[in-house]
């Protein structure tokens, strides 16, 4: 039930681009910390400390940080990485082989750690591995009870939603039967929720769909496979941003999307005179107000659980449509992010208020009794999306090969016994031609195929050696080129681009965000904008020498005839820096005194 591969990291090389520059900035600060000895330090002792929840740095950042390293390492090469992996290994081995009792885990916890067992049985070829991985299933099976964790609080809460899929993952590996009859165990029976149970913690919903789709893979079973993709459709079509992040405050309101407007407006918008939209539901079903140290989207947690779920259903499908969510992510959910710092902190919600936001690794959020959480989940999560872009470029079948992301790479494949090297050279994301070369030891008859992403709606071109092809470039669709390929063949794809305004929702047609090709643009001042939404261009012009960057005409900011505003791609703002994403546009400045002045 496979209809493509991917072509994973040890296939894939990346050349010069802010990702390959973004990667090594981050390789080099996990070599120096967080130590194995930091990681460990909630859990050497084999018991659950106070404060030692999902969020610290106990047994989910063990398993986490061991992924991380270990498929970073299969992308690039660097044994460095390859021995941190295996002395974290090492060590944790040492901790179960001392006291049994470091082998107690929540079903999160349990979860995460099997993941980085299973990349180390896998990735590094440690059948040792496996043995620890029954050791440790056969620890849950005693002490952990599925039904423990499907109370509403729970399933709202998440914490299990994962766990089912890599237990499905983890039998596929090893063929051990004892992880396909727990994976059943932990399945959630209630997919897709009721309408009326519309509150969700975002990134576990969907790690559940996750779940899901590698369930239907395994079983063989369409109607799950049906369930998800309808679900998937659900939550990027009116429950995401024009990011790609999803889920205010974490939570996830499937059937409402007037939510996702409202969460961006100050409490004092004038929507909310009645006293509405200051108070909420929270995903635990509590009442809550609003508050901006929860910001617009989990981001290093949703955008990992994103990247895995496309990443399964394009090569179960096989349909382009997958590559959307990740190219909007890995820009504004992984390339916006500000890294890492020495101490293990990192971005955790990112904002997008209309009153304006920071990039701020700072978490604002108390921990558990008082704990500083540092080297915690959301840290490593950051680290395993760059690891994970690698696997996200390229895809094979028995025809040729497939490219979903164009990110500057070298992709190295076996086609029918025979070596195929495509070199993939572009400026992604700051420009849209792509050049592929091919590096081949002899002809070979292979269909070639390339994402056209959804924003890509305008003259798209292909050329073939410098000669231009009469080949369908739809949005959405493969570019597909069948034919034999010789040594040096070269071919170009182009896909202009323009400006777009994107409402936040239906119910705020006029709270917008302007993107331009593939990138979010930011302002540099918070603004009210006047001018024609379907034609930006006519009033929103390039600034010279400056490349992406736009600026208004005098007189489309407000009622200021001399006021202009400048917009810049989000991925390139600086840490603590006001950005404004979010912005009222109206037609003309009388739709402007008609509709804002007097409520304000």
């Amino acid at each position: 039930m496979t209809a493509l591969k991917s072509v994973e990291h040890q296939g894939v090389r990346l050349l010069e681009s802010p990702f390959k520059m973004q990667r090594d900035e981050c390789l080099e600060q996990i070599l120096l910390h967080p130590s194995v000895e930091e990681l460990l330090r909630n859990f050497a002792a084999g018991k659950q400390k106070a404060g030692n929840h999902p969020g610290s740095s106990g047994k989910v950042g063990i398993g986490v940080f061991l992924s991380a390293y270990i498929r970073l390492y299969m992308g690039t090469g660097d044994d460095r990485l390859r021995e941190k992996g295996l002395k974290l290994y090492n060590a944790w081995m040492a901790c179960v082989q001392e006291d049994s009792a470091c082998l107690d885990c929540d079903a999160y916890e349990y979860g995460m750690l099997m993941e980085g067992l299973m990349d180390v049985a896998e990735y590094l070829d440690i059948p040792e591995a496996k043995t620890y991985m029954r050791l440790l299933t056969e620890h849950a099976v005693r002490n952990l009870n599925p039904e423990d964790y499907r109370s509403e609080k729970a399933k709202a809460e998440g914490g299990s939603a994962v766990l089912s899929g890599i237990l499905y993952r983890a039998y596929e590996m090893a063929g051990d039967k004892v992880f396909r009859e727990l994976a059943e165990k932990w399945a959630d029976p209630d997919l897709p929720r009721e309408k009326e149970s519309t509150l969700r913690h975002a990134r576990s919903y969907v790690e559940e769909l996750l779940s899901l789709a590698i369930s239907s893979r395994v079983k063989r079973n369409p109607h799950e496979l049906r369930t998800v993709r309808s679900e998937y459709e659900t939550v990027l079509e009116s429950n995401t941003y024009i990011t790609g992040g999803y889920g205010p405050a974490e939570t996830l309101l499937r059937f409402d999307t007037g939510y996702l407007g409202d969460a961006l407006l100050s409490t004092w918008h004038p929507r909310f005179k009645d006293g509405r939209g200051t108070l909420n539901r929270n995903y635990a079903g509590r009442l809550a107000i609003r508050s901006d140290a929860h910001g617009n989207c989990e981001i290093n947690g949703c955008t990992l659980a994103v990247l895995k779920l496309s990443n399964e259903l394009m090569e179960i499908t096989g349909d382009p449509k997958y590559g959307v969510w990740v190219e909007r992510l890995l820009i504004n959910g992984l390339l916006a992010q500000p890294g890492l710092t020495a101490d293990g902190k990192t971005r955790i919600h990112a904002d997008y208020f209309a009153d304006g936001a920071l990039k701020t690794r700072e978490r604002r959020q108390l921990g558990y009794l008082g704990e500083s959480l540092v080297w915690q989940r959301s840290t490593g999560a950051f680290v395993q999306n760059i690891a994970e872009l690698t696997g996200l470029i390229a895809y094979s079948d028995e025809r040729g090969i497939s490219v979903s992301q164009m990110i500057s790479s070298e992709i190295s494949v076996q086609h029918k016994e025979q070596s195929v090297r495509i070199r993939l050279e572009s400026g992604f994301p700051n420009r849209s031609e792509v050049r592929f070369t091919f590096h081949l030891d002899a002809p070979v008859f292979l269909r070639f195929r390339v994402r056209i992403p959804d924003w890509a709606d305008g003259l798209n071109t292909v050329f073939l050696n410098g000669e231009a092809q009469s080949i369908e470039c739809q949005p959405n669709y493969w570019m597909t080129m069948e034919r034999m390929f010789e040594d040096g063949d070269q071919v170009l794809l182009g896909m202009p681009r323009r400006l777009r305004f994107v409402p936040v929702d239906s119910q705020h047609p006029n709270l917008v965000a302007l993107r331009y090709g593939p990138e979010v643009l930011t302002c540099n001042e918070m603004t009210v904008l006047v001018g024609d939404a379907e034609c930006p261009e006519k009033w929103i012009q390039p600034v010279p020498d400056c490349p992406n960057e736009f600026e208004t005409l005098p007189g489309h900011a407000g009622m200021d005839d001399s006021a202009v505003r400048r917009f810049s791609p989000y991925w390139k703002v600086g840490e603590m820096t006001w950005y404004f994403m979010y912005h009222e546009l109206y037609r003309d400045r009388d739709d402007l005194c008609r509709n804002y002045t007097a409520d304000k």
